[in-house]
């Protein structure tokens, strides 16, 4: 075996060993993405609608999909709510205020 200071050992049989948690992964990226974003680490990505928080991003991005059925652009930190709006009619024989300042308020 043979160490190194990312965090893992390579094995004989050219797989990789986290040093830490003892994981064993095939790849190098594999081993390097796991050091870098999940072992002995608190979740870095919160869920915005409920206490959901997971340690990759794209984690959150298929939790917020699959849960709750938002769309989550990839190039962006914008979250737009996969909806289908529809006309809502306005009741014609409700009277209108027009407020010109926040001391002016409807009696209702």
């Amino acid at each position: 075996t043979a160490g190194n200071s990312q965090g893992y050992v390579t094995n004989g049989d050219s797989s990789y060993v986290c040093v830490t948690c003892g994981r064993v992964y095939k790849t190098k990226p594999g081993i390097h993405n796991h050091v870098k974003y999940d072992c002995d680490k608190d979740p870095q990505f919160r869920c915005p609608v409920c206490p959901h928080s997971t340690k990759r991003k794209g984690s959150l991005k298929k939790h917020m999909e699959n849960v709750h059925k938002l769309m989550v652009p990839a190039s962006s930190s914008l979250i737009i709510p996969e909806v289908t709006m529809s006309p809502v009619p306005c009741p014609t024989d409700t009277p209108t205020t027009r407020l010109t300042d926040n001391s002016s308020r409807p009696n209702s």
